[in-house]
């Protein structure tokens, strides 16, 4: 932990001995504790650290069908809770298609966490989003894209979470000999991102992307 002369308050080590481990997102609570969301091969986890350093972890797991895909948290306004919520893939399945969201809270009181309540996407939507741009369509079944989602807290004590569904691909081309028989290989990754302009008057919101849903924790 740095102070604003970036001089450090506080520091530990902890060892997590999970494979392909990284850190997607944290944040600092008013009070000094730390949350952390983990992710590595074994799956999602949130790690929260209070003032004095003492550890706690809590797994943040999938209900029914929607499995955890992009995970990130943030601090509620008031400060006694953190969201933690992300989007979702389906269970079972190694594609990558969204079909919808996973949103938890963690007590910073107790540093407990309820399971997170799921809010699946209908056909409906899914279809309405790939038709504009946001997913594939293959025979008579729509697949959308993920995305990276931003949560907001409004006024009226609702959250709102957003995000603009991307495509990402990846193209390698090799180049033909040079004169000494050496090639070289050009990697370029596309990113397509779906977005439109709302306006949202209860929070003032514009230019905002496709995916709004509003919910009451």
């Amino acid at each position: 932990l740095l102070d604003k002369d970036l001089a450090i308050t506080k520091q530990g080590s902890f060892s997590m001995n999970q494979a392909g481990l990284e850190i997607p997102s944290g944040l600092l609570t008013n009070e000094g504790s730390a949350v952390f969301v983990l992710h590595s091969e074994q799956g999602y986890n949130i790690m929260a650290l209070r003032p004095d350093l003492t550890k706690t972890n809590m797994n943040f797991k999938g209900v029914g069908e929607l499995n955890p895909y992009q995970v990130r948290c943030k601090l509620a306004r008031d400060g006694k809770s953190v969201f933690v919520y992300g989007t979702t893939t389906l269970s079972g399945s190694e594609d990558i298609w969204c079909n919808g969201l996973l949103v938890g809270k963690l007590d910073l009181a107790t540093f407990t966490m309820a399971k997170p309540s799921p809010y699946p996407f209908s056909p409906e939507l899914i279809q309405a989003i790939t038709e504009k741009g946001g997913g594939i369509k293959h025979k008579k079944d729509y697949y959308m894209y993920n995305f990276a989602p931003t949560l907001l807290e409004l006024d009226n004590g609702e959250i709102t979470i957003l995000g603009s569904p991307e495509d990402i691909s990846s193209d390698f081309s090799k180049s033909a000999p040079n004169m000494n028989g050496q090639t070289h290989t050009t990697a370029t990754t596309t990113m397509t991102m779906i977005t439109t302009t709302t306006i949202m008057s209860t929070a003032s919101i514009a230019t905002t992307p496709t995916i709004i849903i509003t919910m009451t924790m």
